[in-house]
């Protein structure tokens, strides 16, 4: 049943986005696609080494990396349930993702999506990063200081270009889909 890696590719082209949490539909992706792979082909489970649903979800969801799951784009969260629910109504004959559940139909618009995220200090500073980014960029932010207020700089593909300060540095103690926004505001970008 190809369909099921197309589910698969769905989970991490959204992840890796008041909506549904990235790590909700992350969940929510991963439950359809083991819910899915048991009902069609629970030999091909077995061999994949899930003993259960349950087992499958647990571990799909650990791969995916879902408790940690930001959105690779400013994904639709009712478009990510419809294509859910005709997943669902797939036969288990199906060759193909339903059509609701293409790129264009969750991820609306001309929109720069980034699948990898990153967090990393040196010395007394810290630089967050998008990467892996659908228009070939690496977005993201260094600061000069990892407590109270710092000032940073933003960084595009690793070149440094303006600055900004912030009271609270983006790296301590506020996660990557925090800094997100705070980046995007002051360096101009726009990429989920």
């Amino acid at each position: 049943m190809r369909s099921l890696s197309v589910v698969v590719l769905i989970a991490a082209s959204l992840i890796a986005c008041g909506k549904p949490s990235p790590e909700q539909e992350c969940q929510s992706i991963v439950n359809e696609s083991c819910k899915k792979l048991f009902q069609c082909a629970p030999t091909q489970a077995q061999t994949l080494g899930y003993t259960s649903q349950s087992d499958c979800q647990t571990k799909q969801a650990q791969q995916l990396n879902c408790a940690n799951a930001v959105a690779s784009c400013n994904y639709d969260a009712n478009a990510v349930n419809k294509c859910l629910s005709d997943y669902d109504a797939l036969s288990c004959s199906a060759t193909s993702a339903p059509a609701s559940c293409s790129a264009s139909t969750l991820c609306p618009g001309n929109q720069v999506g980034c699948s990898s995220v990153g967090s990393t200090s040196s010395g007394t500073g810290c630089t967050d990063t998008w990467s892996n980014c659908t228009d070939g960029h690496t977005y993201g932010a260094s600061c000069d200081s990892i407590s109270g207020a710092a000032t940073c700089t933003c960084r595009l593909d690793g070149v440094a270009g303006k600055t900004f300060s912030v009271t609270a540095t983006l790296c301590n103690g506020v996660s990557t889909s925090q800094a997100q926004p705070i980046v995007q505001q002051n360096c101009g970008y726009t990429f989920y």
